[in-house]
Protein backbone atom coordinates (compact mmCIF):
# COMPACT_ATOMS: atom_id res chain seq x y z
CA UNK A 1 0.00 0.00 0.00
CA UNK A 2 1.26 3.17 -0.75
CA UNK A 3 2.23 5.68 2.26
CA UNK A 4 0.60 8.97 2.40
CA UNK A 5 2.45 12.12 2.76
CA UNK A 6 2.30 13.81 6.01
CA UNK A 7 1.24 16.78 4.47
CA UNK A 8 -0.49 17.46 0.98
CA UNK A 9 -2.10 19.85 -1.26
CA UNK A 10 -5.65 20.29 -0.20
CA UNK A 11 -5.03 19.29 3.29
CA UNK A 12 -7.44 21.55 5.55
CA UNK A 13 -5.19 20.96 8.76
CA UNK A 14 -1.19 22.47 7.03
CA UNK A 15 0.74 23.32 10.01
CA UNK A 16 4.10 25.06 9.27
CA UNK A 17 6.96 25.15 11.65
CA UNK A 18 10.32 26.11 13.07
CA UNK A 19 11.66 24.99 16.20
CA UNK A 20 14.37 25.89 18.53
CA UNK A 21 15.96 22.48 17.90
CA UNK A 22 16.77 20.54 14.98
CA UNK A 23 14.47 19.01 12.42
CA UNK A 24 16.85 18.88 9.81
CA UNK A 25 18.52 15.57 8.49
CA UNK A 26 22.35 16.40 9.21
CA UNK A 27 23.58 13.69 6.84
CA UNK A 28 21.75 14.98 3.77
CA UNK A 29 22.99 18.07 1.69
CA UNK A 30 21.01 21.77 1.79
CA UNK A 31 19.57 20.55 -1.27
CA UNK A 32 18.43 17.27 -0.37
CA UNK A 33 17.00 18.20 2.31
CA UNK A 34 14.88 20.81 0.78
CA UNK A 35 13.86 18.18 -1.82
CA UNK A 36 13.05 16.02 0.95
CA UNK A 37 10.69 18.40 2.50
CA UNK A 38 8.94 19.15 -0.97
CA UNK A 39 8.04 15.77 -1.36
CA UNK A 40 6.90 15.22 2.21
CA UNK A 41 4.29 18.73 2.05
CA UNK A 42 3.14 18.40 -1.46
CA UNK A 43 3.02 14.54 -2.51
CA UNK A 44 5.08 14.83 -5.19
CA UNK A 45 8.48 15.64 -6.40
CA UNK A 46 9.33 19.40 -7.31
CA UNK A 47 10.17 20.95 -10.55
CA UNK A 48 13.60 21.92 -12.10
CA UNK A 49 13.89 24.99 -10.43
CA UNK A 50 11.85 25.30 -7.74
CA UNK A 51 14.63 24.13 -5.31
CA UNK A 52 16.71 26.35 -6.82
CA UNK A 53 14.87 29.38 -6.50
CA UNK A 54 14.04 28.59 -3.00
CA UNK A 55 17.91 28.39 -2.01
CA UNK A 56 19.00 31.10 -3.79
CA UNK A 57 16.26 33.19 -2.01
CA UNK A 58 17.85 31.49 1.13
CA UNK A 59 21.28 32.57 0.75
CA UNK A 60 22.90 29.39 0.38
CA UNK A 61 23.29 28.10 -3.22
CA UNK A 62 26.62 28.06 -3.24
CA UNK A 63 26.54 25.54 0.08
CA UNK A 64 23.82 23.54 -1.39
CA UNK A 65 25.88 20.20 -1.99
CA UNK A 66 27.24 20.44 1.46
CA UNK A 67 26.33 17.97 4.00
CA UNK A 68 24.21 20.04 6.47
CA UNK A 69 26.01 18.29 9.46
CA UNK A 70 28.41 20.70 8.32
CA UNK A 71 26.62 23.73 8.71
CA UNK A 72 26.93 26.39 11.23
CA UNK A 73 23.93 27.09 13.35
CA UNK A 74 22.75 30.14 11.19
CA UNK A 75 22.77 28.26 7.86
CA UNK A 76 20.82 26.08 9.68
CA UNK A 77 18.10 28.32 10.35
CA UNK A 78 18.49 29.61 6.83
CA UNK A 79 17.63 26.44 5.94
CA UNK A 80 15.08 25.89 8.11
CA UNK A 81 13.31 29.53 6.77
CA UNK A 82 13.57 27.60 3.20
CA UNK A 83 11.57 24.97 4.47
CA UNK A 84 8.34 27.44 4.73
CA UNK A 85 8.68 28.71 1.16
CA UNK A 86 8.22 24.76 -0.08
CA UNK A 87 3.95 24.71 0.88
CA UNK A 88 1.66 27.46 2.08
CA UNK A 89 0.41 25.94 5.62
CA UNK A 90 -2.41 27.07 7.45
CA UNK A 91 -0.86 27.97 10.23
CA UNK A 92 2.36 28.56 11.68
CA UNK A 93 4.52 28.03 14.88
CA UNK A 94 7.68 29.78 15.16
CA UNK A 95 10.16 28.80 18.63
CA UNK A 96 12.54 31.50 18.95
CA UNK A 97 12.88 31.68 15.23
CA UNK A 98 15.20 34.62 15.16
CA UNK A 99 18.16 32.40 17.35
CA UNK A 100 20.84 32.12 15.73
CA UNK A 101 20.39 34.16 12.61
CA UNK A 102 22.58 37.10 11.32
CA UNK A 103 21.04 40.76 11.15
CA UNK A 104 20.48 39.33 7.48
CA UNK A 105 19.34 36.51 8.49
CA UNK A 106 16.67 38.07 10.68
CA UNK A 107 15.48 40.43 7.79
CA UNK A 108 15.27 37.76 5.26
CA UNK A 109 13.19 35.55 7.88
CA UNK A 110 11.05 38.87 8.36
CA UNK A 111 10.12 39.13 4.78
CA UNK A 112 9.46 35.73 4.40
CA UNK A 113 6.97 35.84 7.35
CA UNK A 114 5.48 38.91 6.47
CA UNK A 115 4.74 37.55 2.92
CA UNK A 116 3.45 34.02 4.33
CA UNK A 117 1.27 36.28 6.91
CA UNK A 118 -0.16 38.53 4.24
CA UNK A 119 -1.57 35.41 1.99
CA UNK A 120 -3.65 34.56 4.63
CA UNK A 121 -1.67 32.17 6.88
CA UNK A 122 -2.01 32.41 10.96
CA UNK A 123 1.47 33.32 12.61
CA UNK A 124 2.12 32.35 16.02
CA UNK A 125 5.74 33.25 17.21
CA UNK A 126 7.42 31.98 20.65
CA UNK A 127 10.48 34.54 21.22
CA UNK A 128 12.46 36.78 23.32
CA UNK A 129 13.68 39.28 20.35
CA UNK A 130 10.29 40.75 20.89
CA UNK A 131 12.18 44.37 18.26
CA UNK A 132 11.48 41.95 15.39
CA UNK A 133 8.63 39.77 16.36
CA UNK A 134 6.44 43.30 17.32
CA UNK A 135 6.83 43.55 13.33
CA UNK A 136 4.60 40.88 12.31
CA UNK A 137 2.23 41.23 15.41
CA UNK A 138 -1.57 41.84 15.83
CA UNK A 139 -1.70 40.65 19.20
CA UNK A 140 1.31 40.41 21.83
CA UNK A 141 0.53 37.42 24.62
CA UNK A 142 3.41 37.72 27.46
CA UNK A 143 3.71 34.42 29.50
CA UNK A 144 5.53 34.05 32.34
CA UNK A 145 6.30 30.13 34.22
CA UNK A 146 4.06 28.69 31.81
CA UNK A 147 0.87 30.80 32.25
CA UNK A 148 -0.28 33.64 29.92
CA UNK A 149 -0.61 36.40 32.67
CA UNK A 150 -1.59 39.32 29.72
CA UNK A 151 -2.29 39.88 26.42
CA UNK A 152 -1.88 43.80 24.58
CA UNK A 153 -2.20 45.10 21.33
CA UNK A 154 1.42 46.17 19.70
CA UNK A 155 1.32 49.38 20.66
CA UNK A 156 0.32 48.71 24.15
CA UNK A 157 3.13 46.49 24.21
CA UNK A 158 5.87 49.04 23.05
CA UNK A 159 4.33 51.41 25.76
CA UNK A 160 4.25 49.73 28.34
CA UNK A 161 7.17 49.37 31.45
CA UNK A 162 7.69 47.63 34.75
CA UNK A 163 7.81 49.32 37.79
CA UNK A 164 9.31 47.90 40.86
CA UNK A 165 9.02 48.99 44.36
CA UNK A 166 7.32 48.72 47.41
CA UNK A 167 3.33 49.67 47.51
CA UNK A 168 3.40 49.26 43.46
CA UNK A 169 -0.11 47.71 43.44
CA UNK A 170 -1.91 50.99 44.46
CA UNK A 171 -0.78 51.84 41.17
CA UNK A 172 -3.75 49.04 39.50
CA UNK A 173 -1.52 47.16 36.30
CA UNK A 174 -0.87 43.83 35.62
CA UNK A 175 1.08 42.16 38.65
CA UNK A 176 3.85 40.92 37.85
CA UNK A 177 5.46 39.91 41.41
CA UNK A 178 5.20 41.00 44.61
CA UNK A 179 6.59 43.97 44.30
CA UNK A 180 6.23 44.47 40.75
CA UNK A 181 3.26 45.74 38.07
CA UNK A 182 3.19 46.30 34.27
CA UNK A 183 1.82 49.54 33.44
CA UNK A 184 0.85 51.21 30.32
CA UNK A 185 2.20 54.49 29.92
CA UNK A 186 1.99 56.73 26.85
CA UNK A 187 3.65 59.67 28.21
CA UNK A 188 6.55 57.22 29.28
CA UNK A 189 8.71 57.06 32.49
CA UNK A 190 8.43 60.15 33.99
CA UNK A 191 4.38 59.68 34.00
CA UNK A 192 4.42 56.86 35.82
CA UNK A 193 6.78 58.34 38.43
CA UNK A 194 4.68 61.19 38.32
CA UNK A 195 1.77 58.65 39.51
CA UNK A 196 4.11 56.97 42.55
CA UNK A 197 4.46 60.14 43.95
CA UNK A 198 1.03 61.07 44.18
CA UNK A 199 0.58 58.09 45.73
CA UNK A 200 3.31 58.30 48.32
CA UNK A 201 5.57 54.79 46.39
CA UNK A 202 9.30 54.89 46.43
CA UNK A 203 9.84 53.06 43.12
CA UNK A 204 13.37 51.41 42.33
CA UNK A 205 12.93 50.65 39.21
CA UNK A 206 10.99 51.57 36.05
CA UNK A 207 11.77 49.70 32.83
CA UNK A 208 10.25 49.40 29.51
CA UNK A 209 8.45 45.50 29.34
CA UNK A 210 10.22 44.82 26.28
CA UNK A 211 14.03 45.49 28.01
CA UNK A 212 12.80 43.90 30.89
CA UNK A 213 11.96 40.55 28.29
CA UNK A 214 15.06 40.66 27.06
CA UNK A 215 17.49 40.67 30.51
CA UNK A 216 15.25 37.86 31.75
CA UNK A 217 15.85 35.90 28.24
Amino acid sequence: MRRRPLLIEGNEEKIGFILDSEVLNVLLTGEENLKFFYELYNGRKPKENVISSVLERIGLSTERKKKVLNYSKGMKKRLEIGRLLLYRPEALLLDEPFSGLDSGGKELLMGVLMSIKNKGTAVLIVSHEMEFALDLADRVMLMVDGRLLAQFKPEEFSRAYVVSGDGVEKLGGITLGPRSVILISPEGVDELIRRCREKGIVVEEVTPLIKAIRRES
